[in-house]
């Protein structure tokens, strides 16, 4: 009997332990079903963030490196592939320190070490413009960006290529034109001062035609002389004739004044000689001006360029204004573009000018322009001062706006400024600014640096 009672007891047992077991079962199910859930509900949460970024990183027309910690790279979209002109995943594992120019490979080392520790460099720093190599061996200009990122808990970066031979053709491109529009505002303002130029070669033409024209007939006046001195000297030894060829001397001497052509031939030859050598001035300055230089910086003589460019314009403030130049006689040569140095003191030059000519109420005051150059540290500078109309203050934060003008309609295209603007800061790395008061007159101010790497344009880079 005592058996059946163990026997019944232990059987309870089992059965509540097998109801345990069972309980725990269906809630450990429970638990697990729930936690396969979740699970699942991350996995679509992943892939619905993963899969954008994919598509970014398939489809970017950037280059995307995903590079190891050994500096391999590990993973490439199919940009980064086309820029490279590589097979498609042919890129893995190749060293990211071989897919650019040997010369720039210091430069990547340094990037690949800096992405490991941001904050050995600035954000600047880890913006780099260097030389791509294309599997075929051919180099390109390329931007990379670098960013260090763990993943799976050990360190890579992230390169970002840009490949930037479209931007630098279109930049050259734009040089070009530029260029073009520098030399056809050049020829424009020569051909508005043609007929001035046309003018002051014509007043030194005119005199060495009068001279030369002078000096035709004081010799024709001197041969009849000289033949009547022969024949005075022929006759001396026939007594008879003798007086007769003296009185006939005298008198030829007396209609061909001969102090006066003694004293005026001289006079014509000398005027004659300046004449020729104001003409030679005039044309060598418009040659020197007129001609379309190189985009490589040249030592300059910035006073000769003053001086070559006052004589071009000459015509267009001398009937309005007085013009004084103050040459620092000490300035040394700077590295510019002569050429374009040229168009900016004359468009200065012109505008100064005209500046004096739209004066109001100060007509009974002379014009008076000055050109002046100066050697300020490492910057030579060069003002010109005009006591003309001044600039109104509505229209001073415009003055180097492209088209802005304050002329009447067929005085100005608003684009001198602008191309000086352009000239004196994007080729020269140099500044121009003004200082202004109306109705007592204008100063620009053009500095340029003397060093020439300072002065190197950005295209030369």
């Amino acid at each position: 009997m005592r058996d059946v009672e163990l026997l019944e007891r232990r059987l309870e047992r089992e059965r509540q332990a097998r109801t345990a077991a069972e309980a725990l079962l269906e809630s450990k199910s429970s638990e697990l079903y729930d936690a396969n859930q979740r699970l699942a509900a991350l996995a679509d949460e992943l892939e619905a963030q993963t899969k954008p970024m994919n598509a970014i990183f398939e489809r970017s027309a950037a280059g995307i490196l995903l590079v190891d910690e050994d500096s391999r790279v590990s993973r490439a979209n199919p940009a980064a592939e086309r820029m490279l002109k590589a097979e498609p995943k042919a890129l893995r594992g190749e060293s990211v320190v071989e897919l650019f120019d040997e010369g720039q490979r210091l430069l990547i080392e340094e990037l690949a070490a800096a992405a490991e520790e941001p904050d050995s460099l600035g954000d600047e720093d880890m913006v780099q413009e260097t030389t791509g190599l294309k599997r075929n061996g051919e180099t390109f200009p390329v931007e990379v960006a670098v960013a260090g990122v763990e993943l799976e808990g050990r360190p890579h970066s992230i390169w970002i290529c840009r490949d930037l031979t479209r931007l630098r053709k279109e930049e050259a491109l734009r040089a070009d034109l530029e260029s073009e529009l520098s030399q056809a505002q050049k020829l424009e303002s020569l051909g508005t001062l043609a007929s001035g130029i046309a003018h002051e070669i014509n007043t030194p033409v005119q005199y060495v035609n009068d001279n030369t024209h002078f000096l035709k007939d004081a010799f024709l006046d001197l041969a009849k002389l000289t033949e009547a001195y022969r024949a005075t000297v022929n006759s001396l030894n026939k007594s008879a004739n003798r007086e007769n060829a003296i009185a006939a001397v005298r008198r030829l001497e007396e209609a061909v004044d001969i102090a006066f052509l003694k004293d005026e031939i001289p006079v014509a030859i000398q005027q004659t000689l300046d004449g020729i050598q104001h003409i030679s001035k005039i044309v060598n300055a418009i040659k020197s001006f007129s001609h379309p230089g190189g985009s490589e910086m040249t030592p300059t003589d910035l006073n000769d360029a003053i001086e070559t460019t006052v004589t071009v314009t000459r015509n267009s403030w001398k009937y309005v204004a007085k013009l004084e130049t103050r040459l620092d006689s000490n300035l040394p040569s700077v590295p510019c573009l002569p050429a374009e140095i040229n168009q900016v003191l004359l468009n200065l030059i012109v505008n100064a000018a005209q500046a004096v000519e739209m004066r109001e109420g100060q007509q009974d005051s002379e014009g008076l322009i000055t050109v002046e150059s100066e050697l300020r540290g490492d910057e030579v500078e060069i003002r010109v001062r005009d006591n003309g109309c001044g600039i109104a203050e509505e229209h001073r934060s415009s003055i180097f706006d492209p088209f802005f003008t304050t002329k009447e309609v067929g005085k100005g295209t608003g684009q001198g400024l602008s191309i000086v603007h352009g000239i004196v800061t994007n080729l020269h790395h140099g500044k121009i600014f003004f200082e202004t008061k109306v109705g007592v007159g204008t100063t620009f101010f053009v500095r340029l640096p003397v060093s020439d790497q300072a002065a190197r344009p950005a295209s030369a880079a």
